[in-house]
């Protein structure tokens, strides 16, 4: 049967899950809630994205990737399900806040930049340090936890936010040459430009309001 994912852009976790699915061969529709009133009644807390495959629903990018893997793309589970747990209490509130304010002008100010830089430099220290020691974010191989952090970061590396951690660096080169990572980038991008349009019609600079505090999100 054939998938489809509800999908709501721009959202990286909409984009590692298409991204997974095509790796896995998996043939799937990609349909965009954002302006469907009825997408509440099947998804109480709406967050996307949702895989629906007939009558059965399962929600979070996490999930989903462990659902379509068949445990083909989870060979060190224990470390990927650490990940995740950091992935959605720290890196994806810190990514998702500083991205959603610099993507919202082509010219974010550089009071809004490092704003992010303070906000997300002890979480990417520690994946800095993790990718000293191995080649992927959960061990040796790949896995969907190298998905998930990976449509963080390289948006992150848009800003320059990037320059102080060469292990992510190098780890995010090797990860663009995962087979169809250009083709849903560029997907992505597209619906970033988008949606730039949309929120800023008479070009404004961005400002550095609502900021993150670095104080804020602690690490364990």
């Amino acid at each position: 049967m054939k998938l489809v994912i509800d999908a709501h852009y721009p959202s990286q976790d909409c984009r590692a899950v298409e991204w997974l699915l095509e790796y896995l061969g998996k043939e799937c529709e990609v349909v965009d809630k954002r302006d469907d009133p009825g997408f509440m009644e099947g998804n109480p807390f709406g967050e996307v994205p949702v895989l629906v495959s007939g009558d059965f629903r399962v929600g979070q990018c996490s999930a989903i990737m462990e659902y379509v893997g068949d445990g083909g793309i989870l060979p060190n589970p224990i470390d990927v399900a650490e990940y995740v747990g950091i992935h959605y209490s720290v890196v994806r509130k810190l990514t998702s806040d500083c991205f959603a304010r610099l993507s919202t002008t082509p010219t974010p100010t550089e009071a809004a930049i490092q704003s992010c830089a303070d906000a997300i430099e002890p979480i990417l220290t520690r994946v800095d340090g993790i990718l000293s020691r191995q080649t992927h974010i959960a061990g040796k191989e790949l896995t969907f936890a190298d998905f998930m952090f990976t449509c963080e970061a390289d948006q992150l590396a848009r800003y320059n936010l990037l320059e102080d951690y060469p292990n992510i660096r190098k780890y995010l080169k090797n990860m663009s040459e995962v087979k169809f990572y250009k083709k849903h980038l560029d997907n992505f991008d597209q619906k970033v430009q988008t949606a730039q349009a949309e929120a800023n019609p008479a070009g404004e600079e961005g400002d550095d309001k609502d900021a993150v505090d670095p104080e804020e999100v602690k690490l364990e």
